[in-house]
Formats: structure tokens, sequence, C-alpha cells
């Protein structure tokens, strides 16, 4: 008999969206050029910018180093306040949040979605799938749900996972978990479409799920870990998911 999936899965970023090729040094670089210059209407002495920079940076690198054992997801606000708080900076939470806003501001520019994204998840919506979206972030959800709403995905899905407000990140079981029950599914019934092997497949795959992976050209997928269907283009989702379904 074909299996019964009942939910499908999908990572975010470079699987439904994708990124200009700016590196992170130069986005970060832009952001805080706009952060900073929010602040000089926002509050009357300016941190010295190169040591608020070397600060956050060095929050980030330790923190984010700690991550890779505990899968304990890094949040940017919480960078952004120690750094307020270290510094001495005046600011309640409005000031933080709008220097956010604006250190983010050259990000969500270069954020386009990847082609076809809504017709796909339409088609499989009116196959009856639930879906649901499960993604890693440092960045507030709200950032990547105003993402979704303005690139028409939002309502496509049942729910959302963000590592930052779950508190973990994929591939630690918890995050699916979360999804699994908000769906109120079984592993055996849901599949998880990624583009990373550890984060999208290996991590799915642990519970009992089936897992699809999207190849992002140049990345290195010479990592031992085995998908259960590998596809290039996001329009290869759907004949893909069939053909795991009709697997016996």
């Amino acid at each position: 008999m074909p299996r019964k999936f009942k939910a499908i899965l999908f990572d975010l970023g470079g699987t439904l969206i994708e990124y200009e090729n700016l590196t992170w040094q130069e986005l970060s670089r832009q952001g805080f050029k706009l952060a900073f210059e929010m602040l000089q209407d926002s509050i009357e002495v300016l941190p010295d910018k190169q040591e608020f920079v070397r600060l956050f940076d060095d929050y980030f690198e330790s923190r984010y180093e700690d991550s890779l054992k505990s899968l304990v997801e890094v949040r940017v606000t919480d960078l952004v306040k120690d750094c307020f708080t270290t510094l001495n900076l005046p600011g309640d939470g409005f000031v933080q949040k709008q220097f956010l806003e604006a250190y983010y501001k050259p990000i969500t520019e270069q954020v386009r979605m990847v082609r076809g994204a809504p017709e796909i998840l339409d088609e499989l919506k009116s196959c009856g799938y639930k879906l649901t979206l499960v993604s890693n972030t440092i960045f507030p959800g709200d950032f990547h749900r105003r993402e979704l709403k303005r690139f028409g995905l939002f309502d496509f899905f049942d729910h959302l996972l963000f590592s930052c407000e779950v508190g973990f990140k994929k591939p630690h079981p918890i995050i699916f978990k979360k999804a699994l029950q908000a769906m109120q599914v079984q592993p055996e019934e849901v599949i998880f479409v990624g583009d990373r092997l550890k984060e999208d497949i290996a991590g799915p795959k642990s519970l009992g799920m089936k897992a699809i992976l999207k190849l992002i050209k140049g990345r290195d997928y010479s990592e031992d870990i085995k998908p259960d269907a590998i596809i290039e283009d996001l329009g290869e989702a759907p004949e893909a998911i069939e053909q795991l379904r009709l697997e016996k």
C-alpha cells in the first residue's frame, strides 16, 4: 500500500527564499551603518562604533561556538541588549528594537523568493497536506513572518517554528518534536524539505521522518548523510513527495 503522509515540513532560507551574493561581513557593515544613524536621533551620547562592533562580534562568536555543541540558538536581540548594557548606553527595549530593525534592513532588502514557491505550496495544500515551516534563525521570528507575508507565503502554513523562539535549532530533536505536536502527526507521516544535510536531512530522519534535499549550487554535500530524495529545483518537490508516497 502507498504510504500515508499527512504533513510536509519546509526549511526557509535556501529552500523557499534565497539571498543575493552578499557576504555576512558586508551585510553587517551596512547594518551597523544604518543602526548608528538611527541612534543619532535616539540618544544624546553615541558609543564608539568600532568598540560596539567589536563587542557585538565577540559576543556572537563565543556564543555561536557554544551553540554548535549545545544547539541552543543564539538570539541577536540578546546580543544587542548585552552590548547596550556593557557600554552603559541609555535606551529602553524600544530603542534596542529600532536598532535591530535598522541593522536587519540590508538583509531583508536582498532576500528573494524562490521561483514558483507559492504555486508549489498551493499545490501541496490542495492535496490535503498540512504545511509547517521549521527554520533556524538568530533574528526575531516576526522579521521572517513579515517577509513571508511580503512574498505571499504566510497563509499557506499551519504553523511556523523559528529556532530563536523555540530556543533550540535544527538538528536538535526538540524543534522537530514541537512541529509534530503542533500538527498532531507521527514522524512516519511527515516529509521534510530543506537544503542542509545535518539540519534538514539527518535531524528529521533521526526521528523517523522522510527527508528531501534541495541542492544548492556550489555547496559541499560530501558528508555521509543520505536523503530519501534529491531535487535541484523546488518545482520538483511535489513529484518527489509523490514518489515517496508510492513507496511500499
